[in-house]
C-alpha cells in the first residue's frame, strides 16, 4: 500500500510540475512589455476555423500560439494578411517578435514578402503593396537600413550579382539559397569549383558551415599567422568577409551546422537584394558593402526600443522609388526593425530573419474575456496551492509512515527478550 501511495503521489506530482512548467511559459509571453491587443484594432480578424501555431529553433527556444489576421505595415507599405499572435514563449531574444522575410509557402503563415509584393493575394482588399517585388538589406556593426522596394542609396560599391535561388529537395524555391562555388580563408582553398548550396539567413548570428568545409576552415585558421578575410563566390563574383565581420573579442563566428549557411557576418560584409519578382524565379542581389557609408541607426537600448514607438516617422527615408526603414543592432549580432500591425496602427521591434516565414509578435490571447483572464489567474494559483498541499502531503505521509514502522516493532523486541529469559 505504501509503494502504491508513492507511486500515485508521484505520478501526480510530475504531471503538476509539467503544467507548472507549461505555466511559466505563458507567464513570460504574458510579461512582455509590448503586446499586440487585437480588441484595441477594428481590422482585426481570425480564420475560419481559428488556428494556432508553434514554432521551434535551433537554439532549443521556441514559440506559439494563434493564427491572426489583421493589417501588417513595413514603413507606409501595408497589406491585411494572417501573423502570428506569441502567447507563450521560450525565447530569450530582445525584441518584441519576429519578421520573416522568407519566401515558403507552406509555413506558418503566408510569406508577408511575396503577399506585400502581389505575388500572393492579401486575405483583404485595402493595402498599400510594395511599389517593386523585393527588399534590400545593409547592415554594420551598430545598425543598419532595410530597403522596401530597391537598394539603399550609396550603400555598395560596383554592381550587383544576381544569383536565382536554388530549389529544395522538393523542387520548391522555398529557401532563400544559392550556389556557392569558391571559399577561401586567406590564401587558403576551402572549397573549389563547386556548387555548395548556401542559406542566406539574417536571422543567424554567426556562419555555419557543412562538417567537410568547418574542418578545413579550422585546419586553415590554425595556420594562419595573420587574421585573414574570408571570401566567397556567387555568380562568379568574389566577396570579402573581413576579420572584423566575423570574429568578436579574439571569438570566431564561425560554426558546424548539417548545412552551410551565412548569418550575420555576411550581411556585414555586402549589400543584399531579395528579388520575388512573378515573371521568374526568386533570385539575391550581392554588391560590396560601402564601408564609409554612414548609417540612420543607432545601436539599440531600451530608451531607443521607446523612442523610435513615439517618434514614429523619424526612422523613414524617402524617394520616388523606394523607401528605407531604420535597422538597430543589438549588440551587433541581432538586427531589428519596427513593424506596425492593427488599425489604429500598434508598432513593435521586431527580428529580421530572412530564413523564416513566420512572422509573429507577443499578444493578448483575443478569444478570452476579462473574466476568462481573472479565472486562468486564479485557477493558476489554486493550482499552485494544490501542488503545494500535495508535496507536503507526501512529505508528511512518508515521515509518519516510518515513525509508525519504528513503533510497531517495539513490542516485537519485547517478546523476545522475554522468550530468551
Amino acid at each position: 500500500q505504501t509503494r502504491r501511495t508513492r507511486s500515485f503521489m508521484q505520478t501526480h506530482l510530475v504531471r503538476n510540475i509539467t503544467i507548472f512548467v507549461g505555466l511559466i511559459g505563458i507567464v513570460c509571453a504574458a510579461n512582455h512589455t509590448v503586446q499586440f491587443d487585437p480588441k484595441a484594432s477594428d481590422t482585426f480578424d481570425s480564420p475560419s476555423p481559428r488556428q494556432s501555431f508553434t514554432v521551434s529553433y535551433l537554439d532549443g527556444s521556441g514559440i506559439a500560439g494563434y493564427i491572426g489576421i489583421d493589417r501588417v505595415a513595413i514603413g507606409p507599405y501595408n497589406v491585411i494578411t494572417q501573423f502570428g499572435g506569441i502567447t507563450t514563449s521560450t525565447w530569450n531574444w530582445e525584441g518584441d517578435g519576429i519578421l520573416g522575410l522568407g519566401i515558403a509557402d507552406d509555413g506558418v503563415t503566408p510569406p508577408l514578402l511575396k503577399t506585400m509584393s502581389g505575388v500572393l493575394p492579401p486575405d483583404a482588399e485595402g493595402g498599400n503593396p510594395l511599389p517593386h517585388p523585393e527588399i534590400s538589406l545593409w547592415m554594420t556593426e551598430t545598425g543598419g537600413m532595410l530597403g522596401l522596394g530597391g537598394p539603399i542609396a550609396g550603400s555598395h560599391v560596383g554592381n550587383f550579382t544576381y544569383v536565382n535561388v536554388v530549389p529544395d529537395g522538393s523542387g520548391k524555391n522555398a529557401v532563400w539559397q544559392i550556389p556557392m562555388s569558391h571559399m577561401r580563408l586567406g590564401k587558403a582553398v576551402i572549397l573549389a569549383n563547386a556548387s555548395e548550396t548556401t542559406i542566406i539567413d539574417s536571422g543567424s548570428s554567426c556562419i555555419g558551415l557543412k562538417p567537410d568545409l568547418f574542418m578545413a576552415f579550422k585546419q586553415a585558421l590554425q595556420n594562419a599567422y595573420e587574421r585573414p578575410s574570408l571570401f566567397v563566390t556567387f555568380g562568379g563574383t568574389e566577396f570579402e568577409i573581413e576579420w572584423s565581420d566575423y570574429a568578436f573579442d579574439r571569438e570566431i563566428c564561425v560554426g558546424m551546422t548539417p548545412q552551410t549557411q551565412l548569418g550575420d557576418p555576411f550581411f556585414r560584409a555586402v549589400v543584399t537584394l531579395f528579388n520575388v519578382d512573378p515573371s521568374g524565379v526568386p533570385k539575391i542581389g550581392i554588391a560590396p558593402r560601402n564601408r564609409t557609408h554612414a548609417p540612420h541607426a543607432q545601436e539599440m537600448t531600451p530608451t531607443r526600443l521607446a523612442l523610435t514607438r513615439v517618434i514614429q516617422h523619424e526612422n523613414l527615408v524617402q524617394d520616388e522609388n523606394r523607401v528605407e526603414v531604420n535597422v538597430t543592432s543589438s549588440r551587433g549580432v541581432r538586427y531589428f526593425t519596427q513593424i506596425a500591425v492593427g488599425s489604429p496602427p500598434q508598432y513593435f521591434s521586431v527580428l529580421i530573419d530572412t530564413g523564416s516565414t513566420c512572422t509573429a509578435i507577443y499578444s493578448i490571447y483575443p478569444y478570452l474575456s476579462q473574466t476568462a483572464v481573472i479565472l486562468m489567474i486564479v485557477g493558476g494559483c489554486l493550482g499552485a496551492l494544490i501542488l503545494a498541499f500535495c508535496i507536503t502531503f507526501f512529505v508528511l505521509r512518508r515521515r509518519w509512515l516510518k515513525k509508525n514502522e519504528q513503533y510497531r516493532s517495539l513490542p516485537k523486541e519485547a517478546d523476545n527478550q522475554l522468550e530468551i529469559e
